[in-house]
């Protein structure tokens, strides 16, 4: 396991925080988790399993006896063991959860139907970076939206003709991702302020983050304006 995840897992399980399995069962989807990691959270498990049997349920048993409350009837049972195999595998699901913390916006922060909207015309966007179609770029903004971007310290304002003649040439690979996306609505203007990377060639070339207006125009979101800056410090790789 590498040290970061080894630490971000150790740091979760000491916090003993709860996770949802059904959002974990979700995330699991979309990643896959590496050999190592999978055995060292195997044995996690079993080493919690063991713990529980050989001395959780047997001192909750002693408990019972000395209050008189012995015998439990089936449910008792039922519950008592419920309730300690929860106490004692919850922090393992969580450290789960970590380990598969989300590098797509698919499995960002969950959205409200609403959100997810005014989020499309930028994922649309970005999509057409990918395929280098500058119509369907355009398809997702006002005719007239201009971008505002920071490049080594300088303010660049540009038309978006102009942003979009900045693709870069040639057959290099291209996508730009964000995730975690914030947005705000109040009737019919939004704003998404987003960290976002750049990759070409699977290979991320620069990073920063993204502020996006949009107006509701016709019944469907669209982009109004954009501003970002950049960097080639990126954690993400």
């Amino acid at each position: 396991m590498n040290e970061a995840v080894s630490q971000r897992l150790h740091r979760h399980t000491a916090t003993g925080r709860h996770t949802n399995s059904r959002l974990l069962l979700r995330r699991a989807e979309f990643f896959k988790i590496g050999s190592t990691e999978f055995h060292s959270i195997r044995s996690d498990v079993l080493r919690q399993i063991t713990s529980l049997v050989s001395a959780d349920i047997p001192k909750a048993l002693r408990i019972a006896f000395a209050r008189g409350q012995l015998p439990l009837t089936c449910t008792q049972l039922m519950s008592l063991f419920v309730r300690l195999f929860r106490r004692a595998l919850a922090p393992v699901v969580g450290a789960l959860a970590v380990a598969l913390a989300p590098a797509h916006p698919a499995c960002a922060n969950t959205l409200t139907l609403e959100e997810q909207a005014v989020v499309a015309p930028l994922q649309a966007f970005f999509d057409g970076i990918a395929k280098r179609d500058k119509a369907a770029m355009s398809a997702q903004v006002l005719p007239d939206t201009h971008a505002t971007i920071i490049r080594g310290g300088k303010i660049l304002q540009l038309s978006m003709k102009e942003l979009l003649e900045r693709l870069p040439p040639g057959t290099s690979t291209l996508e730009e991702r964000f995730w975690d996306p914030l947005v705000r609505i109040d009737d019919d203007i939004a704003l998404i302020w987003t960290p976002y990377d750049f990759l070409m060639d699977g290979k991320v070339h620069h990073c920063g983050t993204d502020v996006v207006n949009l107006v509701r125009l016709d019944g469907r979101w669209v982009i109004a304006g954009l501003a970002d800056n950049s960097r080639t410090n990126c954690s993400r790789k």
